[in-house]
């Protein structure tokens, strides 16, 4: 395999623990979701770190890994101003500041968040234009965790609440129980579901 083909949390790992070895980061990546996936194939590396260091961070990983695309921000995708050219995968580097009660991927010993942490943090920075997947993406990577089993709906949905997404999580579960792709779903969330539907799309025909 070529550079690129394995270019993953491992290979980014590595190179923080080179160039920064004392920063504290949590880094996942999109490989436990690609099989949801319609119309994104590139790998992104999301890399959490200090917020004060994010620049930094992206300057010295932008210098090992020529063929990557790089962003920084919270709430509109910042691209940086290195590797314009082609690009086969980008690295994310956003703002963590509590590390605690992550997990830690013991291959490689390096914090991560749960499945539903990061499926719910995809849908919440595609929202809010933090990374370039589109929210649309974003909906098929939920779809795919349940409709797996790997993820906890309740989790999901705590989650989402503390992200302030638990609206579009609960409009995206309901949709799926819709056209029976989830079978079981709480009332609950198949109401709040439909009336935050019905709200958007009283927005979206006023505007």
């Amino acid at each position: 395999m070529t550079k690129i083909d394995r270019f993953g949390v491992l290979e980014v790992t590595k190179a923080i623990r080179e160039e920064m070895p004392h920063l504290t980061v949590a880094v996942w990546d999109l490989e436990p979701f690609m099989g949801g996936f319609h119309n994104w194939r590139k790998n992104i590396v999301f890399v959490e770190c200090e917020g004060l260091v994010t620049d930094e961070l992206a300057q010295k990983l932008s210098q090992r890994f020529t063929f990557a695309a790089f962003y920084t921000g919270t709430k509109k995708i910042q691209p940086r101003e290195f590797n314009l050219g082609p690009t086969k995968a980008s690295v994310v580097i956003l703002s963590r500041k509590d590390f605690n009660n992550l997990m830690e991927d013991k291959e490689i010993s390096v914090l991560t968040p749960t499945l539903e942490e990061q499926a719910i943090d995809i849908l919440a920075y595609s929202l809010r234009e933090a990374i370039p997947i589109p929210v649309s993406e974003a909906a098929n990577v939920i779809s795919y965790v349940i409709s797996t089993r790997a993820a906890s709906i309740t989790k999901m949905h705590r989650y989402a609440t503390r992200k302030y997404v638990d609206w579009l999580f609960k409009i995206i579960l309901y949709q799926l129980a819709k056209r029976g792709e989830i079978i079981g779903l709480e009332p609950r969330f198949a109401k709040a579901g439909e009336q935050y539907l019905r709200a958007t799309k009283g927005v979206e025909n006023r505007e």
